[in-house]
């Protein structure tokens, strides 16, 4: 349960609509508390200075105007970011929206807007003609306070416009994703001292290794739903079997994989059977959604700054000079990787053996550069780019098998790069990168 209460908290927090709805709750609520403080303290007595001091009717001009022009300035702010979203969809990638749908700035001016539409509507329908039935009532501090929100806004909307042109800018898309991802990567990597892993883990080496542990009653455990992996909640795996004196549980999927109905999610081998009760409990622990998500899930950290290179060297863009700022936050990225100790797929604890799948560094070496490569084959400048960001990651190698994984593409580019220039440069690396070891 506490890993979907998790994946529901991010997809709130992050929702486009999430922040809005709270600063309009807290707009209904201040609307109706200044109106009650209208009717208690300022009704009968004399308006002080600082106080709206107009008749009902003026009262009313007032509010009608501010709500008015709120409302058509919420509009052309709505269009403005579908314009900004359709064009970071169309230029950039589909991937990175949620760059645009989760920015706060973006929530916080459409919030405000209309926050104060909704104030606005609430203070106006308080507003009382004197009449037969009894005396007028204009609430002089809810409109003070209705005519501050919306010189806020005019704020808001010099800040709006600002805000939105730097979004769609692709150094401030590639930093937001790159931010994200250096905080994922600094919490599953260990050891960042820099000393490595002296030996790559190798998930199919593992599976094979460990087939002498799998003894006692088997139990597998399928998906019942279709869609992403978005996380795996492994402190709650461990609770369940913190009983069990001898087992072996494997989890054959990783992070952000897509599964359908009867994929399966665990293999258990233990004494006993399990029953429907720990099936359950196993399904809540491998939480699957429709969209991924960068949470436990640093490959699609680097599959987005991919994207974003692989539609620059697209032939309707034909932009390298965006593909090789990609590599630059590629470069870094792998950078934090390259010297740390990934997380371990096979390891025991409290008598329980537990084979999880998790990226390698094979992993995030192929999703950043095998793609990039094959697209930008026939642009020499994107491929110098390539072999620089090999070139400087390979001094920082702690392992021969590490460097063996950088070389990979440097062999392909001696394989299929049309320049000889190129060529020459990546024979180059691979010489030197064979003295070094």
């Amino acid at each position: 349960m506490a890993s979907a209460r998790s994946k529901n908290f991010e997809n709130i927090s992050s929702s486009f609509w999430a922040l809005p709805a709270v600063l309009v709750g807290a707009s209904f609520a201040l609307s109706l508390a200044s109106v009650e403080i209208d009717r208690r303290f300022f009704a009968k007595s004399a308006h002080a200075l600082w106080l709206f001091g107009g008749s009902p009717d003026a009262a009313r001009e007032v509010l009608s105007v501010i709500a008015g022009s709120l409302i058509t300035v919420v509009a052309v702010a709505f269009s403005v970011t579908i314009v900004a979203l359709q064009q970071a969809s169309t230029q950039y990638s589909p991937r990175v929206l949620n760059r645009f749908t989760q920015d706060r700035g973006n929530q916080l001016v459409l919030g405000v807007y209309i926050g104060t539409f909704t104030f606005s509507l609430i203070v106006l329908w308080s507003i009382r003609s004197e009449d037969g039935t009894g005396g007028q009532f204009v609430p002089a501090l809810s409109v003070m306070i209705a005519g501050l929100m919306a010189l806020a806004s005019l704020g808001l909307l010099v800040y709006f416009i600002h805000h939105i042109i730097d979004l769609i800018r692709i150094p401030t898309i590639l930093a937001g994703i790159r931010g994200q991802l250096d905080q994922q990567i600094r919490k599953i990597c260990k050891n960042p001292q820099g000393k490595g892993d002296p030996k790559e883990e190798r998930y199919i080496e593992a599976v094979q290794q460990t087939s002498s542990r799998r003894v006692g009653r088997e139990t597998v455990v399928v998906s019942e739903f279709e869609g992403h992996i978005r996380m795996i909640d492994e402190d709650r795996l461990y609770s369940l079997f913190k009983d069990e004196k001898k087992a072996f549980v494997w989890i054959p999927r990783a992070v952000g994989e897509y599964l359908i109905p009867g994929s399966v999610l665990v293999r258990i081998w233990a004494a006993k059977e399990q029953n429907d009760h720990w099936t359950k409990q196993l399904r809540k622990i491998v939480v699957i959604d429709a969209k991924r998500s960068i949470y436990q899930d640093p490959i699609y950290g680097f599959r987005q700054l991919v994207d974003v290179a692989l539609k620059a060297l697209s032939p309707g863009l034909n932009d390298p000079t965006t593909a090789e700022q990609c590599l630059l936050y590629l470069k870094g990225a792998l950078g934090l990787i390259v010297a740390r100790e990934l997380p371990r797929m096979s390891y025991q604890r409290d008598g329980v053996h537990y084979l999880l799948k998790k990226p390698s560094f094979n992993d995030f070496v192929g999703i950043s550069f095998n793609q990039i490569v094959h697209a930008g084959k026939h642009d020499s400048h994107v491929m110098m780019s390539v072999l620089s960001t090999i070139d400087e990651l390979i001094p920082l190698c702690p392992s021969s098998e590490r460097m063996h994984a950088l070389l990979s593409p440097v062999d392909t580019i001696i394989t299929n790069a049309e320049s000889p220039r190129v060529q020459e440069a990546a024979r180059q690396i691979r010489a030197n990168a064979v003295l070094r070891k």
